[in-house]
């Protein structure tokens, strides 16, 4: 009988839709800068039609590739990998990351000297250098109103709010949560608080998790000793409105499940407004376009979005049933 293969060191993890090229760069630096420990990758794979399982079989044969036959989402194809992996530790990786020498063994060792550690984030920058906001307080309107403003400054590259946040956050510091474009779980948790909650699609999942997992009294840490590079939205830039329709039904989901009714019906009456506003200020806009020019079919895809959005404003949405399946 054939030993048993050792359990690895790290799970890395990465859910993949239409993002190829990126992809190739992600699994390329993780080679190009391996860690020192004992490692594994999955790619799940949500149905691309851009050849991307193909090129990580003849590419990576090293990789575990898992093909989906649709779209599950983000959550249930990381939850399917975590599942099957084996690893001390998991590291949840988006396609569009890319590794820095040294990073993936730093993360470890920091898990490894901090046993209270639950989960880990660390600095990401874009292909600029330029800072991204990937931690930050748990969701209230106050919060999210001060994190939107600050990640529109940090978009349109505003050096004042960077500045702050690299000032601020100069150190190792205990946080609320940290983004799952690259996060850092140690298995305990996994067993002890369940997987990434299954009723949400995509976005607010990272948030909902570091909720449970500070709530089992895990502590969650951002450190901006370990960077990584991230693109940035690859795969939600194909199609924006889809992935802005999501974000409002993941945000009115965790509103519903940790602050109850009123508060979703006050987010939905926010975003109501909003939308109608918006609406009525783009469909001017629209009118006003030259036939055929991109200001036009700008505008047409922003009353698109709001034309959503309203439809999810006036509709139910599934509350949450508090059953997290468990690894």
């Amino acid at each position: 009988m054939a030993p048993a293969e050792p359990r690895p060191d790290l799970s890395i993890v990465i859910v993949n839709y239409n993002t190829r090229d990126y992809l190739q760069e992600c699994l390329h630096s993780i080679y190009e800068h391996p860690p020192r420990l004992s490692f594994e990758v999955f790619v799940v794979d949500n149905h691309s039609s851009d050849g991307s399982c193909q090129m990580v079989r003849e590419c990576f044969p090293q990789v575990k590739t898992v093909a989906f036959e649709r779209n599950l989402g983000y959550v249930k194809a990381n939850n399917h990998a975590i599942r099957d992996s084996a690893g001390r530790f998991l590291l949840l990786l988006n396609s569009d990351t890319r590794m820095r020498s040294g990073s993936l063994d730093a993360l470890v060792d920091f898990m490894r000297e901090r046993p209270d550690a639950g989960i880990v984030g660390c600095k990401q920058v874009d292909m600029h250098d330029r800072l991204q906001l990937t931690w930050g307080k748990f969701p209230s309107l106050k919060n999210e109103i001060i994190r939107k403003a600050m990640h529109q400054r940090l978009v349109v590259n505003g050096s004042t709010v960077r500045d702050y946040l690299s000032q601020k956050y100069q150190e190792t510091c205990d946080v609320d949560w940290v983004a799952g474009s690259c996060m850092m779980v140690r298995r305990e948790v996994c067993r002890e608080v369940g997987l990434m909650d299954e009723n949400i699609f995509m976005y607010f999942e990272d948030i909902d998790w570091c909720h449970r997992v500070k709530k089992a009294d895990w502590r969650i840490y951002y450190t901006p000793r370990i960077e990584f590079v991230h693109h940035g939205g690859a795969s939600s830039d194909r199609n924006k409105i889809d992935a802005l329709v999501e974000y409002r039904k993941s945000q009115f989901y965790f509103t519903r499940k940790y602050f109850g009714r009123p508060s979703v019906i006050l987010l939905k009456v926010l975003m109501g407004i909003k939308s109608v506003a918006g609406g009525m200020a783009w469909g001017v806009r629209y009118m006003l376009a030259p036939m055929g020019s991109k200001k036009r079919h700008d505008a047409l895809c922003m009353l698109l979005i709001f034309k959503r959005t309203l439809g999810l404003v006036l509709s139910e949405v599934r509350r949450p049933n508090g059953s997290v399946e468990d690894n």
